[in-house]
């Protein structure tokens, strides 16, 4: 770049000032592959057309960045937003084809490739958190497991600490969430964020050539989505994913606690306006048989919940025609024998208890004998029989096209006939299938990637438009659990149903812990399960700490066990906006079922505190 062009850090330096900025060796983020060559944008081949300053309040500023490659034709465009209370960077952008010539083989693309001064952490810690697996089983269990390390200088040092999602599954959290928190351990750092639902890599490495004398190097940081290999037209524009920067002071727990903080305040979304609490919520999935729940039970439990201040009774699947998981797609087919009244009498039934109702979708998929796959086939994508083939007698799915308007449109106006006529004021959103062999399959050679960023964009884009025209509906996202946990989904949703083992304290308990080191409590949803209502106090208290419900067949409870449900309610209601304060643990996750278990929010006379004694099921509460 020429000299006397800005750089990141020149631009974000007049409003915050960090080490760790300081210490920003790269003019700009954004790189990519381009034929055998990584291009690395702000290099000395680049030019800077212009920098836009988009507006400026008491604590957010933003621009508008243009730079180009004349010799390419490559232009990158980024949208930068600052958030100074948090010390958080927000960026975004395309790569463009500016030129008159198709760009081919443009791989790789990075949101972020960073450099930072070696001095900074000479040998870093780096944190990271599991996603959440369909069903653990064993303890400690993987899901949520918050996992650091220490990356050593040596001579040695030429593979990465990665956070990723492989491509052929394509769910961003079924391995690691994407996020990983930086820094040397008790003077601060910074967290990296990625803000996809697909395939990605975070990693962090040190700057070493193969063969040296010196350990050490710059410390190199990068962060963008797998699976992108593609011809860009004349004119054309390559989405890349929004990134987060946040520059952080203390240790590891306290990174992810500004960043807990940074989301609750900024992308939380409200709920008819106001900021979300921690929700309470009966489910029937483990409760019934999956397929065995019906209008009856519905109202029945629904009665139930309203008398014990239970807020939503959830329908979950199989409402339908087919039931779970063959008839998805049969939406518009209600199954009257399990529903008799219909769907909008059974949701005004409902709310004639005093109970909300709420109803379960996977609208991302649907089987390939189902209505909307016959009605619609143009609007799904399919896989060879012999990969994706179900078993002997089940249906086969076909994954629905987000990237096409018909679809977004279509789903809007389906959630919003719910919501405006029959009475749903909660939808768990599902998605129980990996996406990366449909994107594969139909990706052409040449443009490998791009289905897999028009479903995303499309996705996080029927969200918003279902979101603010139902601004009473809670959006209860779900991938079989957690396996799609990231800022885009999160930001979409107003809870996260995080692993379908919900019957185990102590997993839960596990679960809601990794939750609260990095989101606000109202995303750890989990349900106590008790077919006869029999639960000690530290049963109740493991599912507390993020949002509450049951998923039991209420009305075999004995009228004792209902009494107690309506006690912890009504405690539970008592302390759960403490539950959005600041958390911390002195213990940790514990490793082994032995000894303490500790979780705290907030602070001072706002403090309470969760203690669980392993060894003989104890528990210690202290709430305001």
């Amino acid at each position: 770049m020429a000299a006397g062009d800005i750089t990141l850090k020149q631009l974000l330096g007049g409003n915050l000032t960090n080490e760790w900025l300081n210490g920003l060796r790269r003019a700009w983020p954004v790189s990519f592959t381009f034929g055998n060559e990584r291009k690395k944008i702000g290099g000395s081949d680049w030019c800077q057309v212009g920098i836009e300053a988009r507006g400026e309040t008491p604590d957010t500023c933003s621009w508008r960045v243009r730079l180009s490659e004349p010799g390419t034709g490559i232009e990158a465009n980024l949208e930068i937003v600052l958030y100074k209370v948090e010390r958080a960077v927000q960026i975004s952008g395309t790569l463009r084809n500016s030129g008159v010539e198709p760009i081919k083989q443009l791989r790789d693309p990075k949101v972020l490739d960073l450099s930072f001064a070696p001095e900074l952490a000479p040998e870093p810690f780096i944190r990271r958190v599991a996603g959440g697996p369909f069903i653990d089983v064993a303890y400690p269990p993987l899901g949520y497991q918050i996992h650091d390390v220490q990356l050593l200088s040596h001579y040695q040092q030429w593979s990465a600490v990665t956070a990723d999602c492989p491509v052929d599954d394509g769910r961003s959290s079924v391995r690691w969430q994407p996020m990983m928190v930086i820094g040397d351990g008790h003077r601060g750092g910074v967290l990296v964020a990625l803000e996809w639902a697909g395939a990605y890599e975070i990693s962090c490495r040190r700057d070493q050539p193969f063969v040296t004398r010196q350990p050490g190097g710059d410390l190199l940081v990068s962060a963008g989505m797998q699976g992108v290999s593609t011809t860009l037209a004349p004119g054309e524009e390559l989405p890349l994913p929004t990134a987060w920067l946040l520059f952080y002071q203390g240790n590891l727990d306290q990174g992810g606690q500004a960043w807990r903080r940074l989301f609750r305040d900024r992308f939380a979304p409200p709920l008819a306006g106001s900021p979300v609490v921690p929700f309470t919520s009966y489910n029937h999935w483990i409760a019934y048989s999956s397929n065995g729940f019906t209008e009856e039970l519905a109202i029945a439990n629904a009665r139930i919940c309203a008398e014990v201040g239970i807020e939503y009774m959830v329908f979950d699947a199989g409402w339908y025609v087919g039931g779970f998981r063959n008839g998805n797609g049969n939406w518009e087919l209600v199954d009257r024998q399990k529903i008799p009244s219909g769907f909008a009498q059974m949701g005004k039934a409902v709310e004639d208890t005093g109970a909300r109702f709420g109803c379960w979708l996977e609208p991302e998929y649907a089987a390939d004998n189902s209505k909307l796959f016959l009605d619609h086939p143009e609007w799904f994508l399919q896989v060879p029989v012999d990969r994706e083939a179900g078993p002997q007698g089940r249906a086969r799915f076909a994954l629905m096209n987000f990237g096409l308007p018909e679809v977004r449109e279509w789903w809007v106006r389906f959630v919003m006939d719910w919501y405006r006529n029959a009475h749903v004021r909660w939808i768990r959103w599902d998605f129980n299938q990996a996406p990366g062999p449909f994107w594969i399959a139909n990706d052409s050679p040449d443009r490998q990637g791009l289905l897999q960023i028009r479903h995303i964009r499309g996705l996080y884009a029927a969200l918003d438009e279902i979101l603010a025209a139902c601004p009473e509906l809670v959006v209860e996202q779900c991938a079989g659990g957690g396996t799609r946990i990231e800022p885009g989904i999160l930001r979409r949703g107003h809870t996260y149903w995080i692993n379908d083992q919900s019957s185990s304290p102590h997993l839960v308990r596990f679960f809601q812990h990794g939750m609260n080191a990095f989101w606000p409590a109202h995303y750890a949803n989990m349900n106590v399960v008790a077919h006869d209502g029999r639960l000690t106090e530290s049963e109740w208290l493991s599912h507390q700490a993020g949002s509450f419900g049951t998923s039991s067949p209420l009305p075999d409870w004995t009228g004792q066990a209902l009494a107690d449900l309506a006690s912890q309610v009504a405690r539970y209601k008592r302390f759960r906006d403490v539950l959005e304060s600041d958390f911390s643990s002195e213990t940790g996750q514990p490793a082994r079922l032995r000894g303490n278990h500790h979780m705290a929010f907030g602070h001072d006379a706002e403090r309470m505190e969760i203690e669980h004694n392993l060894d003989d099921g104890t528990v210690r509460l202290q709430i305001p």
